[in-house]
C-alpha cells in the first residue's frame, strides 16, 4: 500500500518534530513524493536543528525544486507538496507552527481555534521556490489538544446526495464534541463519523489526521 500523504515524527536534543504532509500524486507516483518529502525534512533537521518551524519549510521547498530540477526550463515535474509542521519545544514549554496550505487546529475547553497556514505550496511558486513561510508561536497547554492533517478528510464527499463534502465547518464541530474524550475515542469517533458520511460514495484521497496533548 502506498500513499501521497505521510506523517513525519523526529526527535532532536529536547525538540519534537510532527508533520502531516499531503504530496501531489496518487499511489506510486504520490508514494515517491512522501519518500523524498521524508528524506529531505530528515536532512534538514540534521544539519541545522535549531531551524524555525518557518525555516524548515523554506529550506523543504528550495530543497524540493533542486531535487526534481523544477528550476530547468525543461523540467517535467511540477509535483509538490502540502504540510502542517509543528516543533514541540519541551525545554521553553512551546510549539512552533508553519503550514504550507494547511491548518493547525487548537481545541481548548471553550472553543476551536484555528492557525492558517500560508496559501501557497511546497514546491515552485511563479517560477521559483516558495518561501517567506510564517512561524506561529503558541505556548503548551496540557488542557489544550492540537490538530494537524491533511485535505483527505475534509474533503470526502457523501451525505444525503453524496456529492457534498465533509468540508472543514463539520471538523470543527465534531472536535467540538470530543470535550473529556481519550484520543484513542477521538480516532474511533472520527473514522465512524466519516464512514458514515461517506456511505456508499468511493474514497477519493488519501487521509491523514494526527492529534496529540502534552
Amino acid at each position: 500500500i502506498v500513499s501521497g500523504d505521510f506523517y513525519w515524527f523526529f526527535t532532536k536534543f529536547d525538540k519534537i518534530y510532527i508533520a502531516a504532509v499531503d504530496c501531489t500524486g496518487h499511489g506510486v507516483s504520490g508514494a515517491f513524493m512522501s519518500l523524498i518529502g521524508k528524506c529531505l525534512l530528515d536532512q534538514i533537521i540534521i544539519e541545522d536543528p535549531s531551524a524555525t518551524a518557518g525555516q524548515i519549510l523554506n529550506s523543504l521547498s528550495k530543497l524540493l525544486v533542486r531535487t526534481l530540477q523544477q528550476d530547468l526550463e525543461d523540467a517535467v515535474s511540477k509535483d509538490g507538496m502540502d504540510i502542517a509542521l509543528c516543533i514541540i519545544d519541551k525545554e521553553d514549554g512551546t510549539i512552533q507552527f508553519s503550514g504550507a496550505n494547511n491548518p493547525l487546529i487548537i481545541k481548548t475547553p471553550d472553543q476551536i481555534q484555528t492557525i492558517k497556514g500560508d496559501p501557497m505550496g511546497i514546491g515552485l511558486l511563479r517560477g521559483k521556490p516558495a518561501e517567506g513561510f510564517t512561524n506561529h508561536i503558541v505556548t503548551i497547554d496540557p488542557t489544550h489538544s492540537y490538530y494537524i492533517f491533511s485535505d483527505g478528510y475534509v474533503s470526502q464527499f457523501g451525505g444525503e446526495s453524496g456529492v457534498d463534502k465533509y468540508k472543514i465547518s463539520r471538523f470543527r464541530e465534531l472536535l467540538e464534541s470530543f470535550e473529556g474524550a481519550s484520543l484513542a475515542n477521538q480516532k474511533e469517533t472520527m473514522e465512524r463519523s466519516l464512514n458514515q458520511w461517506q456511505g456508499q460514495t468511493d474514497q477519493t484521497d488519501d487521509i491523514l489526521v494526527i492529534g496529540f496533548k502534552l
